[in-house]
């Protein structure tokens, strides 16, 4: 089994220092997997926090596949449905995700008395700080 896993890396090597343009196509692959696989970690990390913890915690970032663009490219194609059915995915008891566009955070609230909350209560400043829920 090793030298079969020496021989393919290998082949491999050899294949793409002879097609440079194999090379960026797997170093691009390799980014976009590896951006969505550790965002996804950490979403899940985040949403099952929030279930053992009854105090304060931030809320989760959905997961995405381009670094530093984030959700950008779902959120000009799909715009208001994409956000209804990240929302929707996140199941009945969210009350708010948040979003990456441009390497920015932002906060997408879906409860209704946590939206009421915020726009109602002026006493409270909205501020560019992280929001805790």
């Amino acid at each position: 089994m090793s030298i079969h896993i020496i021989s393919s890396a290998a082949w491999l090597m050899r294949s793409t220092l002879q097609h440079p343009m194999l090379a960026v196509v797997l170093t691009i692959a390799t980014t976009l997997l590896t951006t969505r696989i550790y965002t996804g970690f950490r979403f899940v990390v985040s949403i099952r926090k929030q279930g053992s913890t009854h105090g304060p915690h931030t809320a989760p970032i959905i997961p995405y596949w381009i670094p530093w663009i984030g959700h950008v490219p779902s959120f000009v194609v799909g715009s208001g449905a994409w956000l209804s059915k990240t929302a929707e995915g996140l199941g009945p008891n969210a009350t708010m995700y948040t979003l990456i566009m441009g390497n920015a955070k932002h906060n997408v609230v879906v409860s209704p008395s946590i939206a009421r909350q915020i726009l109602v209560d002026r006493g409270t400043p909205i501020s560019m700080e992280p929001m805790v829920l």
